[in-house]
């Protein structure tokens, strides 16, 4: 049956949406007519910029892309004649030849891709020749309209001999098929140094990639410190779309705060402006909602909290390729214009993960760190089908060339070790390999752009200071420590009420049982404390002596007893003794009278150790201690953030110190931003008045060995630091600030812990190297490169830390 040489130009429906349309799909201009485009492609000639009436000057940027779309699609013939610049100067029949040709192939090839598509499946071979991507077939765009397109034949000069090949194989070669969701490069017609003050050298960042492996770590480069531009380990956000890395599919943009239209001119100028782009934000803007009616392409989705108190505060990207690829970058940074400038921020970028074999199940491809499982975990968390296809392409990846652990944080109330500070504890617990007889000279690095709310009782960690171990091995439990804190009013006035009843019923203890006292009525005394603390929903660990003093009680109910009988009396307590004893017990024995014995927490300085929660938790998470109830930063933080390899069971001679590294008003005034530079910091000074004990573990940001002493820090980060600040223990990269919210705080009840925020950690330990430590020191080749300088300077006696309230 012949063709009308017309048919190819089939009538279509007029856009609605008329001159007002901001479409970009071509499935959209494949099945609407736009009367303004197609009268501004008449008088077209082919080359050069489209002839855009100044009545749109405003939307000048947005026309030519569209007029870009139709052209590359070839979705409209100009009006001027039948025959089109190709085919000029051919005869008419030979014109209408190439017209046949080509709506034979379109005609075959829609016969073939319905015939798979009824199959239900595709096979690999069987699509490589239709050139269609097995990964997911879905023949429908958003319009109802058909996705799937035929090239052109190509030169005009080649139509007979390619019309000739088609017919005699009865189906179109495979170049004549592209994917159905590829959606092309489209050129920026503008030039970038216009627009963004630092440009890296472009087709270059695969080379810098590689040279920073094994660590992938970088810092954003600092507009206003030039050395930094020149820096290895320096990047801009353009680097991340570099072309060196692979041509980009799709992406997921997961962040907090997202200013649209700088994060599209990146796109824009990358190439990657009809690229789709799916993007997960915290903090509602207009521009956000309405992004979708402007450019389909784009998805923006407002993830919504269950608490004010909760942030949707992870920076995270997953960039995938259109060779099946993708690769994950944890950021520190919001998606807008100040915190890719003067502020210093930390990525990391990690390798290319290669797609795998059809053959592969979902969670082949495990990185050794378990990288995979736990993006897949998080991803998970958002219960968002519209990122269902994000999940699936990590699925389909080989991740086995990660060498860092992920950690999240998810709002809720988790009884797992998969994130948060349960997470934390358990990785360094495993892999952090400072010898325990040093553990307490490695300080704790924290860096954060903002300080949480951590209450008014740190001194109490400190009241149990070295003498502690001494005085239990000792068998001396009554000591001067003991009665100050006994004394102590600020401690009693910190306590809830549940707590305040335990801590009372074990002074009483204390006080009628320890320095050789003798209570008749110790079963009450030894009673009332269990009975305190499982209304705290803890099981605690006691043992009673029952020695001869003790052995005319029995003789109430039993009656009397001979010489033998006591003798198995007192032989059958010890073997009830033994069989009761704890592996982690510690003794305080004061003469042979009474003695009541205690478990003790091997990571705190403490007194009371609540352990065997009720809710079948593991040990270690189920312990609370009664003295650091109320005291996050020095309690459950640093406890998790400083656990180690083959950690003792017996208490700890001291703590190790804590350093937190924030901005000092001194800080950020001579930031390259004045004071307009501690915008990125948060911490309020009615906050601080309420802590004012803080003072003694800040230290100052000072970072003049990297070029970024006057960019004010937006990075997170965490480390342990030996006592020559020559090496580290672990290096962690986070969006996580120093906070319940972000890290989570256990629940009191069931020991479930609680956390407010969303966040993303990377991990670096032992597995990056096959090392026990990293080098701090810049002249060995492997080092561990950090934003700041160490060992940190702590504050000077009349500095304070910086408070938004400077700017107001």
């Amino acid at each position: 049956m012949g063709l009308d040489q017309n048919d190819h130009k089939r009538v279509k429906k007029e856009c609605s949406y008329g001159e007002k349309c901001y479409r970009r799909n071509p499935a959209h201009f494949r099945e609407f007519s736009h009367a303004h485009l197609e009268s501004i492609l008449d008088e077209y000639p082919g080359t050069g910029d489209f002839p855009i009436p100044d009545k749109f000057r405003l939307e000048r940027r947005a026309i030519g892309e569209q007029l870009q779309i139709i052209l590359e699609k070839k979705l409209y013939d100009p009006g001027k004649a039948l025959n089109t610049k190709v085919n000029e100067g051919l005869p008419a029949d030979e014109s209408t030849k190439t017209d046949c040709v080509e709506n034979n192939a379109k005609d075959i090839m829609d016969r073939d891709k319905e015939s798979l598509i009824e199959e239900g499946r595709v096979s690999k071979n069987r699509a490589s020749r239709s050139g269609i991507k097995d990964d997911s077939i879905d023949t429908k765009a958003d319009d109802g309209s058909s996705k799937f397109e035929v090239t052109r034949v190509g030169d005009i000069n080649e139509g007979k001999k390619d019309s000739t090949a088609s017919k005699q194989s009865g189906v179109a070669s495979s170049s004549q098929v592209k994917d159905p969701d590829y959606r092309a490069i489209v050129p920026p017609t503008r030039k970038i140094q216009d627009y963004i003050n630092v440009v890296a050298p472009k087709g270059r960042m695969l080379e810098k990639h590689q040279r920073n492996a094994p660590y992938y770590l970088f810092y954003t480069t600092i507009t206003a410190a030039t050395e930094t531009h020149r820096q290895d380990n320096s990047i801009t956000f353009q680097e991340i779309l570099d072309p060196s890395l692979g041509e980009l599919k799709c992406s997921l943009q997961i962040n907090f705060m997202v200013e649209i239209g700088w994060l599209l001119g990146h796109y824009y100028f990358a190439g990657y402006s009809n690229k789709k782009l799916t993007i997960l934000y915290g903090e509602e803007c207009s521009d956000m909602k309405t992004i979708t009616q402007k450019r389909p392409n784009v998805e923006a989705y407002y993830v919504n909290m269950s608490t004010p108190f909760g942030k949707h505060h992870t920076k995270m990207m997953i960039l995938c390729y259109e060779d099946g690829s993708l690769r994950v970058v944890v950021s520190t940074a919001n998606l807008y214009l100040d915190d890719w400038e003067n502020r210093t921020q930390g990525l990391w970028f990690s390798p290319k993960c290669e797609e795998l074999p059809e053959t592969a199940m979902p969670f082949d491809g495990e990185s050794p760190t378990g990288f995979k499982r736990s993006l897949l975990t998080y991803l998970n968390q958002y219960q968002k089908p519209q990122i269902a296809y994000y999940t699936e392409r990590v699925k389909r990846c080989d991740f086995s060339k990660i060498n860092v652990f992920l950690v999240a944080s998810a709002p809720g109330g988790h009884f797992d070790y998969n994130f948060g500070l349960a997470r934390i504890g358990s990785l360094l617990k495993q892999h952090c390999k400072i010898p325990p007889s040093e553990n307490h000279q490695w300080a704790l690095i924290a860096q954060a752009s903002s300080i949480g709310s951590y209450g008014k009782q740190p001194e109490i960690c400190e009241k149990f200071s070295q003498p502690t171990m001494g005085k239990i091995k000792a068998g001396i439990f009554d000591g001067l420590q003991i009665r100050q804190l006994t004394n102590d009013t600020q401690f009693r006035n910190s306590m809830t009420e549940l707590e305040l009843k335990a801590w009372t019923a074990f002074v009483s203890v204390m006080q009628n049982f320890l320095g050789n006292k003798k209570s008749e009525n110790y079963i009450e005394l030894v009673e009332n404390p269990l009975l305190q603390l499982k209304n705290m929903a803890c099981n605690m660990s006691i043992k009673l002596h029952f020695l001869h003093s003790h052995l005319d009680r029995f003789s109430e109910n039993l009656g009397d007893m001979s010489e033998e009988q006591g003798k198995r009396m007192r032989r059958d307590l010890r073997v009830m003794e033994e069989r009761y004893q704890g592996r982690n017990s510690l003794y305080s024995q004061t003469g042979s009278k009474h003695v009541t014995q205690y478990a003790f927490d091997s990571g705190h300085d403490m007194i009371i150790q609540a352990a065997n929660s009720q809710q079948k938790l593991s040990k270690e998470r189920k312990k609370t201690s009664i003295v650091y109830m109320n005291l996050w930063l020095t309690g459950d933080f640093l406890h998790n953030f400083t656990k180690i390899q083959n950690q003792s069971q017996l208490l700890a001679k001291s703590l190790p110190k804590l350093r937190l590294v924030y901005p000092s008003l001194e800080n950020v005034r001579q930031s390259h931003d004045g004071l307009l530079g501690g915008g990125c910091l948060p911490y309020a000074a009615e906050a601080h008045t309420k802590q004012l004990w803080l003072n003694k573990f800040l230290y100052q940001w000072k970072a003049k060995t990297s070029g970024r002493d006057r960019a004010m820090p937006h990075i997170k980060s965490y480390m342990r630091i030996s006592p020559d600040a020559k090496r580290a223990a672990y290096y962690i990269l986070t969006s996580g600030n120093v906070s319940k919210a972000a890290w989570g705080t256990f629940n009191k009840g069931n020991g479930a812990l609680r956390i407010m925020s969303y966040e993303a950690v990377n991990v670096l330990t032992s597995f990056v190297l096959n090392k026990d430590f990293f080098s701090l020191d810049k002249s060995d080749n492997d080092h561990l490169s950090v934003p700041y300088d160490l060992p940190p300077v702590p504050y000077e006696e009349d500095m304070s830390p910086w408070v938004m309230d400077y700017l107001r």
